[in-house]
């Protein structure tokens, strides 16, 4: 932990005094805003965070006899499914001087500890290795690129169009594929995606843009598909080559502790605090994830 002291100020340097929404954008923490958003956020109820498959059973519930007795009916089973809760913590410390210099600095800093902490969570809900510590290590989460099954796998050479269509249809034959589809993936992949689509746009004229009604430029928010309609959200997060297909209905953020502020006893002339919070990602079937994985180093195919 680095302590703020008088010596870490430049010439003319200014902390700004947003609160944490702004500080905390979309750009910085794009599968926690929206999950948060979205009203997608639950509480663990311990270290392991436990919870039912949400999975529809398929055998046939028609064409029985008039007056059957349930009890001899197969009853539907739902698999028990699991995640680790992962702590999550930074702190800042200021010196009396720095405080006498800029009155409030503390909590400025403690604000940017803040968007540092959702913005490691963020990392962790996407690309968090399993560990639930029995091995002396600490707890981390599993995120959501690694609950992609085998059989969720998509492989292609290049990025292009029947492949996405490939990867959202897995989610149309595990019948997951119901609301919102989002494609998480890093600015290479969608530029990828974006080459796909440049000779097929069209021009909108809006007299009410903010900068101007005439704006330029080729990306792609959605893809609307036979199976889903698919919401591309880039994420820093999001791993290399390949693009990772979930339904957002099935996305919930578990919080044994939400993130909140702690005071650290004042010892000579500083004083400190920390934010913390223990969460974890739960995913409410893993056939409601998919992948497409893209040779290392391809983009798009020919159009």
């Amino acid at each position: 932990m680095a302590t703020f002291t008088s010596n870490n100020f430049t010439s003319a340097q200014s902390i700004s005094l947003v609160n944490e929404i702004a500080l905390v954008g979309i750009q910085d923490a794009p599968l926690l805003s929206m999950l948060t958003a979205r009203g997608q956020v639950g509480k663990a109820q311990g270290r392991i965070q436990t919870w039912l498959e949400y999975a529809l059973d398929t055998s046939n519930a028609a064409g029985k006899p008039e007056g059957e007795d349930p009890i001899g009916t197969v009853f539907s089973g739902r698999r028990e499914l699991n995640n680790a809760l992962e702590i999550f913590s930074k702190a800042s410390k200021v010196t009396g001087t720095a405080q006498a210099i800029e009155n409030g600095i503390l909590s400025q800093e403690i604000q940017m500890r803040l968007k540092e902490l959702k913005v490691a969570m963020n990392q962790k809900l996407i690309s968090g290795t399993f560990n639930d510590g029995s091995n002396g290590q600490p707890r981390t989460m599993r995120g959501l690129e690694n609950w992609v099954p085998a059989a969720g796998i998509i492989t292609n050479a290049t990025v292009t169009e029947q492949a996405i269509k490939d990867a959202v249809r897995v989610l149309y034959n595990n019948g997951t594929n119901t609301g919102d589809v989002v494609a998480i993936l890093n600015a290479d992949m969608k530029e990828a995606v974006d080459e796909i689509f440049v000779n097929r746009t069209s021009y909108s004229h809006n007299v009410d843009a903010p900068f101007g009604a005439n704006t330029y430029g080729m990306k792609v928010d959605q893809l609307q598909t036979n199976y889903g309609t698919v919401n591309f959200l880039v994420d820093r997060s999001a791993g290399a080559n390949a693009i990772t297909f979930a339904n957002a209905d099935y996305l919930f953020v578990d919080y044994l502790r939400a993130p909140h502020f702690e005071p650290l006893a004042k010892t000579g002339d500083a004083e400190g605090g920390f934010v913390v919070a223990e969460a974890t990602l739960r995913v409410m079937s893993d056939k409601a994830v998919s992948k497409l994985t893209i040779a290392s180093g391809a983009r798009t195919a020919s159009k």
